[in-house]
């Protein structure tokens, strides 16, 4: 049986529940929450007002949260206490659970052992539950929230699609639903791999039935070439973009190479002004790096500075506080390409590409383009050899001779 449990530790609210992204939404509005990757609980700070506000989205999403310290007779800590105004939490019913109390010789404190155990007739039967379990392995390992969320959809349908608890899952099963996802879904090639990455790791750590996915066979990968922008398709998309910000945006992009997320996610101080580099902390891969950043951009970016900054983001985003949003970033190239007529089906990481390219071209050795780019392999970065026309140029057309 599913539980959503809270309980009341000094200065925070502890919440312990099922993965339920709408109730994650909601708490996400009361000021002060966090989320503790080590224990996966959320906490919201204290008080009467945000013990109201729970017991509120409890009752918008038809939940019952129960109190942790009611269900067991024997406290795990000293005695709650309620900053502000002091009450007590009524009209809650519980049912008996079973939880594990730590020894007394246990390293790890009472508090940290905030985790009801509940008795199942058969484990990993319900959807929910497995979910749960899949979002904790997850955050335990330290994948980043996009990959979380990635594979939570990507199972979540998978058990949609099969209709049946989780334990019974058999071969035929996955194979049927990446049949699905190649046919009527329709899916792209790199889409299904991270399906199957998703369910493979599902089956591996939360069923313990990684068997099932030997004779998987995965997708045959496109051997499509990117699309990459001439110098002078470069400079008319720097200069189609009429705001200072937006032009600085593409130039910065362009000029180390960035991939777009790393972009707006840039601080001030991750520039370095005198030796020209701009430090990437966790970038693809949680690897941080260094790469270069062009004179131009450099003069910009000091007369974008005037006056002082008003917070840390070099791009911040509508919403107070944040940075600007990968989407924000495509539309202002979206609109750049469109203005300066390009008609390339290029995205905003086509700049990465050409900006790989264009060094290529120019002598640059690959292993420091392989550096600048922050790629694991060299066979990743070596797809530019067969972009550049650094020797291709140099070759005349038959037709070039016949006709001359």
């Amino acid at each position: 049986m599913i539980r959503y449990v809270y309980a009341l530790r000094d200065d925070i609210i502890k919440i312990r529940s099922p993965y339920n992204k709408e109730l994650i939404a909601e708490l996400k509005k009361i000021g002060g929450y966090k989320y503790n990757f080590d224990q996966n609980y959320s906490s919201i700070p204290n008080g009467h007002e945000n013990f109201l506000k729970l017991m509120a989205i409890a009752k918008k999403l038809n939940i019952t949260f129960e109190d942790y310290d009611l269900i067991d007779s024997t406290p795990l800590t000293e005695k709650p206490r309620c900053t502000g105004q002091e009450f007590k939490p009524a009209g809650i019913v519980a049912e008996k659970i079973n939880f594990s109390l730590p020894k007394k010789n246990d390293h790890l404190s009472a508090a940290s052992s905030f985790k009801p155990v509940v008795n199942k007739p058969e484990l990993r039967t319900d959807p929910d539950e497995t979910l749960y379990q899949l979002e904790s392995a997850l955050l335990s390992r330290r994948y980043s929230r996009s990959t979380v969320k990635s594979y939570l959809y990507h199972v979540n349908k998978m058990l949609e699609y099969v209709k049946k608890p989780p334990i019974n899952i058999i071969e035929d099963d996955i194979k049927s639903y990446i049949l699905n996802l190649a046919t009527s879904e329709k899916f792209a090639v790199s889409s299904m791999n991270v399906a199957i990455n998703a369910i493979k790791f599902f089956l591996s750590e939360i069923l313990n039935k990684n068997f099932l996915m030997i004779s998987v066979k995965r997708p045959k990968k496109d051997k499509k070439l990117p699309v990459v922008l001439s110098f002078d398709e470069v400079s008319r998309l720097i200069t189609a973009a009429e705001n200072f910000k937006h032009k600085l945006l593409l130039m910065i992009i362009y000029s180390g190479g960035l991939r777009v997320g790393e972009a707006v996610k840039l601080k001030y101080e991750d520039v370095d002004f005198d030796r020209k580099t701009i430090r990437i902390t966790s970038g693809k891969g949680r690897k941080d790096r260094y790469t270069i950043i062009s004179k131009a951009a450099l003069e910009r970016l000091k007369l974008y500075m005037e006056p002082a900054p008003a917070g840390p983001w070099i791009f911040p985003g509508a919403d107070s506080g944040r940075h600007l949003s990968i989407r924000s970033a495509e539309k202002i190239f979206e609109t750049a390409l469109h203005k300066a007529a390009i008609k390339k089906t290029a995205s905003v990481h086509s700049l990465r590409h050409s900006f790989a390219t264009h060094l290529l071209e120019s002598g640059v050795d690959i292993r420091y383009i392989q550096q600048l780019l922050g790629h694991a392999n060299i066979k990743t970065t070596e797809i530019y050899t067969h972009i550049s026309n650094k020797h291709l140029g140099n070759i005349v057309s038959p037709l070039d001779n016949i006709m001359n």
